[in-house]
């Protein structure tokens, strides 16, 4: 009887040891994985990615500068992205319609002064003469009125000439006109033909730039040009930061939003590793598009540079612009684990209990840079087999 229990004994530990080495193969074959792969399991995780705009770096802030008068531009003292100083000359216009205001207003200035001396020196007299009751009452009155009239005459076309009057040397031609000479207003007339141009000077501190119109129909204006008054000469910018423009088409517009950070690099100057922080200012609410696809117009604002990518960045290099956009968590593999075959996407899966390798079709959805959105196709838990990178 013992030694039947000692043959059942060893029996059952044989049979435990042959199971147990069964269970171990079985394992073991599961784990095996061609070494040109590895396993990632599937999992849920949040994600951003990122959206990128082309665009060009223009001033943050830009006061516009016009043409005083219609007339041809002689001179331009600067080069545009300049930075140029408050009450520096920036241009000179020559102008003919000026020119022929300027000495319409010098004539009628000269005339309104001839008579305003010869009435008054004639209620002057009539003064006089009515006190002693020499001339009537009614002379007295009129030549009164008349010199009334002329002084204020007088001081109209004062006040329209003074307007053309912009440096000491053409100020002094008040006091050149005291003698009511016939001569001395044609002395001055020739003056004014040989010297009368009109000086544009810069309004404040900043950098001198052309800010282009929508549609890009605008110029640069330079020496020989026409300018009509009123025309935009040129922009003075703020150096203290910039802005771009991007068009946001309908399919990204819900992705941003104003306040939302932004990131600015430039191919230009990519070997400095500039890269500049800004956010988004405005929003267009009405789309722009024919028969493309719409368009929002999206103003994007840095706010600052230092001193030393001031010195680098020049007005209307190229630039892009990066945002990135959260998503909720959601089902993410290694975007070198989709396979394409015609339209559709397939990954290769591991069988935990059997080690099958098997290839399942997926629907992908928006990619990262590493991953990609798996929208059916995969659940939570299941194993991926992903190429091991190779340089």
């Amino acid at each position: 009887m013992q030694k039947l229990i000692k043959i059942s004994l060893l029996l059952t530990i044989a049979i435990a040891i042959s199971l147990n080495g069964c269970k171990q193969r079985a394992a073991n074959q599961v784990a095996k994985v061609p070494p040109e792969y590895k396993v990632f399991t599937v999992q849920r995780a949040p994600y951003q990615r990122m959206l990128y705009f082309a665009s060009r770096l223009m001033p943050l802030n830009c006061q516009p500068l016009a043409s005083p008068a219609d007339g041809v531009v002689t001179q331009k003292t600067f080069q545009y992205g300049q930075e140029v100083k408050s009450g520096e000359l920036l241009f000179t216009i020559q102008s003919l319609k000026e020119q022929t205001d300027y000495q319409a207003a010098l004539t009628r200035y000269f005339q309104a002064k001839q008579d305003f001396m010869h009435n008054s020196q004639d209620y002057e007299n009539n003064a006089k003469l009515w006190e002693k009751g020499i001339v009537a009452k009614e002379v007295y009155d009129n030549s009164q009125r008349a010199y009334f009239t002329s002084r204020l005459n007088l001081l109209q076309a004062e006040a329209a000439f003074k307007k053309f009057l912009k440096t000491p040397e053409e100020l002094k031609v008040l006091d050149q006109l005291s003698s009511p000479d016939i001569g001395n207003l044609d002395r001055i007339l020739q003056f004014d033909k040989t010297v009368r141009e009109i000086n544009v000077y810069s309004p404040l501190n900043g950098l001198a730039v052309f800010q282009e119109k929508v549609g890009g129909d605008s110029k640069f204006v330079n020496v020989g040009d026409e300018v009509k008054v009123g025309q935009m000469l040129i922009c003075i910018a703020s150096s203290q930061g910039l802005s771009l423009g991007i068009q946001v088409n309908e399919a990204n517009i819900q992705d941003i939003f104003v306040g939302q950070r932004a990131t600015v690099t430039m191919d230009a100057l990519a070997d400095k590793g500039m890269l500049l922080q800004g956010y988004i200012e405005s929003i267009e609410t009405q789309a722009k598009g024919g028969d493309q696809l719409p368009t929002f117009f999206v103003r994007v604002v840095i706010p600052k540079v230092t001193v030393e990518q001031a010195k680098l960045i020049k007005i209307g290099m190229s630039a892009k612009v990066g945002f990135s956009i959260k998503h909720e968590p959601h089902i993410l593999i290694p975007i070198e684990a989709v396979d394409h075959y015609l339209d559709k996407a397939k990954v290769k899966t591991l069988d935990k209990a059997t080690g099958k390798i098997t290839e399942t079709i997926v629907e992908t959805g928006e990619t990262t840079i590493n991953d990609v959105a798996i929208i059916s196709g995969l659940k939570e838990g299941d194993q991926v087999l992903v190429p091991n990178k190779t340089d």
